[in-house]
Formats: structure tokens, C-alpha cells, sequence
């Protein structure tokens, strides 16, 4: 019986070595403008013709996936027509985008992000969640 319990205890104490080490709480932290936060975010290397002018991401220690970034890239119309074919995005203005840009969390946007009126840009948002992720 004795055996046993220290079997368990000895599994317990290995998951949550695994957690904190680089488990949940390994992997989450706020990093801004880190080189590494593309493939962070995309899971993929920058493309060598995107430019980044600013990033931020940020992860949260809870075991669900949870994260919000927000990049600044120079003008890049390949780029741009590549994102709205591979995402599906769809064309809002008004309400809608003011509401896309209200989705994430106020206290985790950086000051550079959108940091005029909404009329000031071109928004797009996923048609399937709108004011949803990206």
C-alpha cells in the first residue's frame, strides 16, 4: 500500500513538474515586439516579405488556450490578398468594425494599436464569428 501511494505521489509530483516547467505556465507571458511572437501566433516563420513593425502577444497561464495578439506590418498588398483568400475575411465598417475592434480586451491593446477612429482603417473580420478572433 505504502509502494503504491509513493507511485502516485511520484506521477502527481512529474504532471506538475510538466506544468510549470514547460507546460501551461512555461508557455505563458506577455512579450512585445519579440521577434519570436509571429510563429508564436501563426505557428509558421515570418514570410521574408513581411515587414513588422510592432507585435504583441500574450498568453494566459490557464490550461485552455488562451491568447490575444495584435501586429503592426508595413504595407504589403500580396500579403494582404493572401490573408483575405486564406481566412475568408469579410469587408465591415461602421458599428461592425467598432464592434470588431471591441471584441479584445481594452486593457491589452497597445497604444499603437488602432490608434484612431475605426474610421480611419480598413477592417475585416472572420464572417463565421464575427467580432470573433482575428
Amino acid at each position: 500500500m505504502m509502494r503504491k501511494s509513493c507511485i502516485i505521489f511520484v506521477l502527481i509530483l512529474c504532471v506538475l513538474c510538466r506544468i510549470c516547467s514547460c507546460g501551461w505556465v512555461g508557455q505563458a507571458g506577455t512579450w512585445e515586439d519579440s521577434p519570436r511572437n509571429w510563429r508564436r501566433a501563426f505557428y509558421t516563420a515570418k514570410p521574408k516579405d513581411v515587414v513588422v513593425v510592432h507585435s504583441f502577444y500574450w498568453r494566459s497561464i490557464h490550461f485552455t488556450d488562451e491568447y490575444q495578439y495584435f501586429f503592426e506590418i508595413e504595407p504589403n498588398d500580396q500579403f494582404l490578398q493572401q490573408t483575405l483568400d486564406n481566412y475568408d475575411l469579410i469587408l465591415v465598417d461602421g458599428q461592425q468594425a467598432e464592434q470588431a475592434k471591441a471584441y479584445f480586451f481594452a486593457d491589452m491593446q497597445p497604444d499603437w494599436f488602432v490608434p484612431k477612429d475605426v474610421a480611419h482603417y480598413i477592417v475585416y473580420v472572420r464572417p463565421v464569428d464575427f467580432g470573433g478572433d482575428f
